[in-house]
């Protein structure tokens, strides 16, 4: 009982932890996938594969993070699916490794069982001409939608703001930009190929995706404004502090560490 109440209290306060951070400014010191791989390394080390799968089990909402930390992130997946016996959710996940990152190599060291489901997943991903996106940041009133395509088949991008549908336009980076209607709330993407639907996203918050630094400073409020900011911004700092003391001690207590602390979960 008083496990499942630690895994609670630390999901809820990790989240956050990491929106109070981005809130005030502060940074984190690290990536939403790097995060969630450590976790799911660590749980995996101890034989934990339960915990593994759930600390990375929704790194494809992370906005952040390099290609390398993203497919580091679905290795872990994959590896500790195929130690539970999923042996097709193992190669799936290798298959969006690959997809996200085609020159990323399995370490050499790791189980001939593994790089065979590694080549598995990489011959799937060939195969289907796999694809994935993933939002990124909001810019200038815009949703910016990354796009993991190495086949080139994604010709339109639309993205579904609750029950509003816009059209992306495609940058000279490979990102989609697409204007955000006034009161919405949630995004999902939809990536068509010449004949289909090839890809459709998770939904995510609008609200939880990273804002530009200068955005956010161009936006600032009057000084009477930010002072009374910096107030608030102060008591949420402090009861998060306060907060993370407390998670940190009861989880240590039990010496037991959440499947899903590596997790970022948008509101």
């Amino acid at each position: 009982m008083l496990y499942s109440s630690a895994k609670y209290a630390a999901t809820r306060y990790m989240s956050l932890i990491f929106l109070a951070q981005l809130v005030l400014g502060f940074g984190v010191d690290t990536s939403c996938p790097s995060a969630a791989a450590r976790a799911a390394r660590e749980l995996y080390s101890r034989g934990d594969t339960t915990g593994a799968i759930a600390a990375v089990a929704d790194v494809e909402v992370c906005a952040d993070g390099s290609d390398e930390e993203l497919a580091e992130a679905f290795r872990w997946r994959a590896q500790a699916k195929a130690v539970a016996g999923d042996v097709k959710g193992a190669i799936d996940a290798f298959a969006m490794a690959w997809t996200v990152l085609p020159t990323w190599v399995l370490d050499p060291l790791e189980s001939p069982k593994f790089h065979d489901q590694y080549a598995e997943g990489r011959k799937r991903a060939l195969q289907t001409r796999l694809v994935f996106a993933r939002f990124t940041r909001t810019l200038v009133g815009h949703v910016v939608v990354q796009v993991y395509d190495p086949h080139g088949r994604v010709k339109r991008l639309h993205v579904v703001f609750d029950q509003m549908e816009m059209s992306a336009t495609r940058h000279d980076d490979g990102t989609w930009h697409a204007l955000v209607p006034a009161g919405a709330l949630s995004a999902t993407a939809v990536l068509e190929s010449v004949e289909a639907i090839v890809f459709k996203s998770r939904t995510v918050s609008i609200a939880g995706l990273p804002v530009p630094v200068e955005e956010r400073l161009t936006s600032a409020p009057p000084a009477r404004s930010r002072q009374k900011a910096w107030v608030i911004g102060g008591v949420i700092a402090g009861v998060v502090v306060v907060a993370a003391a407390v998670v940190t001690g009861v989880v240590l207590a039990n010496r037991h560490v959440d499947g899903t602390l590596g997790r970022v979960e948008l509101p």
